[in-house]
């Protein structure tokens, strides 16, 4: 009878170790996948975190006569108006590019790119991080399909 009355406790020692070490893990992994989520897209500026340090993007000296967006800061040129399209590279602070059209929610503009960067010679950007400069009413261009 003294034999069974250790064993149980040791039972439930045992039991209870591995509980709280399947619930820490638990744990864990819950916290990662709530910072993978929060920290995946914050935003256009390239210091978001994730896969590496896009291309540099250096766009024509030669300043566009007509409608333009200048970046404010460091900023992604991407393949379409969201996080969610691939970043072809980043525009240095004081970029200019030329405006061809912008996003059907206005919060993208559409700029002309090189056909060594875009076969569609056409980049997206967020307008929260550029000026548009002489903008008058450009057209409005559907978003690619995503890749």
């Amino acid at each position: 009878m003294t034999n069974q009355a250790n064993s149980e406790p040791k039972n439930n020692s045992s039991t209870s170790t591995i509980l709280i070490v399947v619930t820490g893990l638990i744990i864990i992994g819950l916290l990662a996948v709530i910072l993978f989520v929060l920290l995946g897209n914050q935003g256009d500026s390239p210091s978001d975190p994730g896969g590496g340090e896009p291309p540099a993007i250096v766009l024509p000296t030669q300043l566009p006569s007509g409608p333009t967006v200048t970046a404010l800061e460091a900023i992604n040129i991407r393949s379409g108006p969201s996080t969610d399209y691939p970043i072809y590279g980043v525009a240095p602070a004081g970029s200019v590019g030329g405006v061809i059209g912008v996003s059907e929610d206005g919060g993208w503009w559409v700029i002309k790119l090189p056909t060594t960067i875009a076969a569609s010679e056409q980049g997206w950007v967020s307008a929260e991080f550029v000026q548009a400069d002489n903008i008058g009413e450009p057209p409005v261009i559907e978003a690619p399909p995503l890749p």
